[in-house]
């Protein structure tokens, strides 16, 4: 990793605290099917 920046979205379960998602990337079409995955 070293310079690198890494960009990380995740949804946890507020009651559970499990992570329900987790997404590598920013970008506008990976942010649509990340948030339709877990809604």
């Amino acid at each position: 990793m070293g310079n690198e920046r890494i960009y990380v979205w995740v949804a946890i379960d507020v009651d559970t605290k499990e992570c329900l998602a987790v997404s590598k990337g920013r970008s506008r079409i990976e942010v649509y099917t990340f948030l339709k995955k877990i809604l």
